[in-house]
Formats: C-alpha cells, structure tokens, sequence
C-alpha cells in the first residue's frame, strides 16, 4: 500500500464502492487540479461532466476522497468538483495557521468566483457542512442550493474526533500502525475501505515515519464560534432550499439544533438509519438515495 500509485489507490476505492453495492457509474479517475486562492494552492478533484455544478466540502481532518462513493453514482447527472479544503489533503496549509470558518469560507468563496460556477449545489460534510452555510449566504445568486451532512449546530458537550485525534500520538513507526490506531477514532467499518481512505490522508516523512496529510494547527485551533451563531445567521439569509443529513447513530447534531432547524421553512431534514457521522460513508446507498431524491426534485 505504501508504494501504491493514484491509479492502484483509486481501484482500491472501486473495490469497495462495489462491495458497498454503490452505482458506478464511470470508472475513471477523476483528475486532480489546482487553483490558487489568496495566496495559497487548493486542490480539488474534477469528475468531470456536463451537468450543474456540485461543489464538495468535507469535514476537518478529511479530505476531498470521503466523497468518493458518492461521486461515482452521481457523476453523470452532476459536474463534481470535490474540494481538499486549505490545510487539507494535497491543498496548501495557511502561514498563520488560522482554519476558522470565516477563513476558509472566504477561500472558498474566491474558489467559486474563479472557476465561474453558477446555479451551484454546496453540499458539506460536518466543518465543511458549515464553511458551505457561510459560503451560500454570501453568495447565493450563484447558490441554488445547500446540501449540510451530520454538522455541529450546537455544542454538545461530547468530545470531538478532533480533540481525540490531538489528545493521540501524531506518528507512527509503520503504515499498519497508523491503521489500528485510526480504527479506535471512529466507528468500526470495512477495514480495507478504513485503510485506502486513511492512505488518502497520510503522508511519510523524511525519517521513514507516518502521520496526518493535514496541517497540525488544525488539531487545536479554533474553527469559529464555539455557539455556532454565525453558521444559524448564515441559514437564516440563504435563500434557496437546505437539505440537512443526519447521522442515525452519534450524531453531532443536538435535539435543540434539530428543533431550531425545523423551525426554518426552507429546511428539509432526514435522518440516515445505521449511520455514524460519516454518513456518506457509513450508508453510501441510503446517503445517495436521500441526497439524489433533494437533488432530482431542485434540479428538474
């Protein structure tokens, strides 16, 4: 695995989209491009097509790959860009360290406005799920729709994975080291889909040893607002139509944040059975369905 090319990688992810029963749609790869914003690269995975815009956000200490199910179904009926957000996966990391919402949100932003894209769906996962809410509020003439995954609305009192994965060692001495200790951060899954999705997001040092792709301030700074005011002000001014997924099983989204959420009348929210809080993950057949389903009807 440590050897394997992008191409042997993205078989892998073949494999396990068809054990997971996914629809594949095309096989191919999707290509990787860049694009510089305010100063730094962003990288984001293109699948390519002719249909409306879809832009991907993930959730923080993940990368653009975790949408990978997802896109494979959908790539013929939508034109996929899948974003690693700044600090991120293969994008560059922030010389003052700073990953706030605001911040990345204004990344974004700028991303949007350079590649043109217009009558637009955000659709992000947790962090990414919020850095969409701010986007689409600041630009919603160019945002027909948002899509949130499982994101924190409310504080819940529970620790994160963030703060797990900061509070655990930051390397290892083997690949498959790094495997069993990402198996005890979140629910148990495929362990060949846990070790292709965790080879997306690791990187080998000079000295032989393993560790996160992503940029280390992002274990302990701050992402914004710790009462997520700016992400309800943000929900509140978007216009168009809002579809939250939420997760069946640990979700991160509080009985109060739900309760607030039904009261926006432009909201719709489903809830995936079985599903943790990497839902598209998790349940990628019942995730599509849910998600496909919103998106048919805004899009006809």
């Amino acid at each position: 695995m440590a050897t394997a090319t992008y191409n042997e990688l993205f078989g892998f992810t073949l494999e396990a989209a068809r054990r997971k029963g996914v629809y594949v749609a095309d096989p191919t790869p999707p290509v990787r491009r860049t694009c510089v914003v305010n100063g730094h690269t962003l990288n984001f995975l293109d699948w390519e097509g002719d249909g409306p815009p879809l832009l991907l956000l993930h959730g923080a200490l993940l990368q653009a790959h975790v949408w990978d199910f997802f896109s494979l179904d959908m790539r013929e009926h939508f034109h996929i860009r899948a974003l690693d957000l700044p600090g991120h996966g293969d994008s560059g990391w922030a010389p003052d360290g700073d990953y706030s919402r605001a911040r990345v949100s204004a990344d974004v932003k700028v991303l949007i406005e350079q590649l043109d894209l217009t009558d637009a769906v955000l659709l992000g996962h947790s962090f990414g799920g919020a850095v969409s809410a701010l986007v689409a509020a600041q630009l919603h003439p160019r945002i027909r729709a948002l899509v949130m995954v499982d994101s924190t609305l409310l504080p819940s009192g529970r620790p994160s994975v963030r703060i797990r994965s900061a509070a655990g060692p930051q390397t290892f001495t083997s690949f498959e080291d790094f495997v069993q200790h990402a198996a005890t951060l979140g629910r148990r899954g495929d362990p060949d889909r846990l070790r292709t999705s965790l080879y997306w997001n690791a990187r080998q040092l000079p000295d032989g040893l393993w560790t996160w792709k992503y940029d280390p301030a992002l274990r302990n700074g701050p992402l914004g607002p710790g009462n997520f005011e700016d992400i309800w002000s943000a929900l509140e001014a978007f216009p168009g139509p809002i579809l939250f997924v939420r997760a069946g099983e640990h979700s991160h989204l509080t009985g109060d944040a739900a309760d607030r959420l039904r009261a926006l009348a432009n909201v719709r929210m489903v809830e995936v059975p079985h599903a943790a809080h990497n839902v598209m993950s998790d349940e990628p057949l019942a995730f599509r369905r849910e998600v496909g389903a919103f998106l048919a009807a805004i899009t006809r």
